[in-house]
């Protein structure tokens, strides 16, 4: 008995442990392409809108990865990574479209 205990919890922890890491890959399964102009802040906090300073246009038609999506009780937006490699939030509104990665 003692070793079937042992054993449930030792999955248990294995599959938490790859779920952890497969959730943080860099291959992002989502797109975001703009519209319109869209700021990319450098922080966005969940209590409102950001009060960080923009470190990042995406003109239209230009696409950004989606790394993160993130709720607040108010707000909502997405951790996104430009082409040039800079990292930043943008805000759950308009100018963009979430597109999903194509796979085929």
């Amino acid at each position: 008995m003692g070793q079937m205990i042992r054993n449930f919890i030792f999955g248990g922890v294995a599959v938490f442990a790859a779920a952890g890491i497969m959730s943080c890959k860099d291959n992002p399964e989502l797109f975001l392409i703009a519209e319109a102009p869209v700021a990319v802040y450098e922080d966005y906090p969940s209590d409102g809108p950001p009060r960080a300073s923009v470190i990042g246009m995406l003109e239209e038609g230009e696409v950004a990865s989606v790394m993160h999506t993130r709720y607040a009780k108010d707000a909502a937006y997405y951790k996104v990574k430009l082409d040039s490699g800079i990292e930043g939030y943008v805000g759950w509104g308009g100018g963009f479209r979430i597109t999903p990665v194509e796979h085929n």
